[in-house]
C-alpha cells in the first residue's frame, strides 16, 4: 500500500470517528457498528450491542494468581435502538457463587440467578470503554475460574433470555 493510500485510510477512520462523536455530543442516534473501515486488502467491522475485554482481550484468559486484571465494558448499540429503556446486567460466576454488580458499584453475593436484580434500569446509549474491574485498585482475584457478564434486555426489572444481549469474559487465575 502506498503512503497516500494508507493516509487516506487513516483520514477516512478518522471522519468516521469525527462524526460519531459528533453526532453523540449533539445527541443524534449515531452507531458506528454500519461503517467498515477498509486499509488496503483489509476490511475491519466495528461490533453492535454490549463488549467485554479482560486486560484487552475477549478471552479467554489464564493468569497467574497476582497479575493484574482489567475487566473493561463498552456498548455500541444499533442506532434504533439508542435512547430505548432497558435493564442492564453486570454478572459474574466466582469459585464460590453467583454476585451481581448493583448501581453503587458493589459486587452482591446472589445464591442463584433467580435473585438478581439489575444493575441499573436507563435509556441505552454508545458508552466508550469503562473499567468495570481493577485488581490495582481494589483486590487480587483468587485461584479459580472467574465468568463476567454484561448484558441489556427489556426493561422490565426481570432477567429475561427473550431480548438479552450480553458478552461475557472468562478468567482462569492458577
Amino acid at each position: 500500500m502506498s503512503t497516500r493510500q494508507a493516509n487516506k485510510s487513516i483520514f477516512s477512520l478518522f471522519v468516521i470517528i469525527f462524526s460519531a462523536w459528533v453526532g453523540i455530543l449533539c445527541g443524534a442516534p449515531v452507531s458506528i457498528s454500519e461503517a467498515e473501515i477498509v486499509a488496503g486488502d483489509e476490511t475491519a467491522y466495528v461490533k453492535t450491542g454490549p463488549d467485554l475485554k479482560v486486560n484487552g482481550s475477549d478471552g479467554p484468559v489464564t493468569l497467574p494468581y497476582g497479575s493484574r486484571v482489567i475487566i473493561t465494558a463498552h456498548v455500541n448499540p444499533e442506532s434504533s435502538e439508542v435512547g430505548l429503556m432497558r435493564d442492564w446486567w453486570v454478572v459474574k460466576h466466582a469459585p464460590d457463587g453467583w454476585y451481581y454488580m448493583w448501581g453503587t458499584g458493589f459486587w452482591d453475593y446472589i445464591p442463584d440467578l433467580s435473585y438478581i436484580e439489575p444493575t441499573t434500569q436507563a435509556g441505552l446509549g454508545f458508552i466508550p470503554s469503562y473499567t468495570l474491574f481493577d485488581s490495582a485498585t481494589l483486590y487480587d482475584l483468587s485461584k479459580g475460574t472467574y465468568t463476567y457478564y454484561f448484558g441489556v434486555d427489556f426493561c422490565d426489572g426481570y432477567l429475561t433470555d427473550d431480548d438479552l444481549e450480553y458478552d461475557s469474559v472468562t478468567i482462569t487465575i492458577y
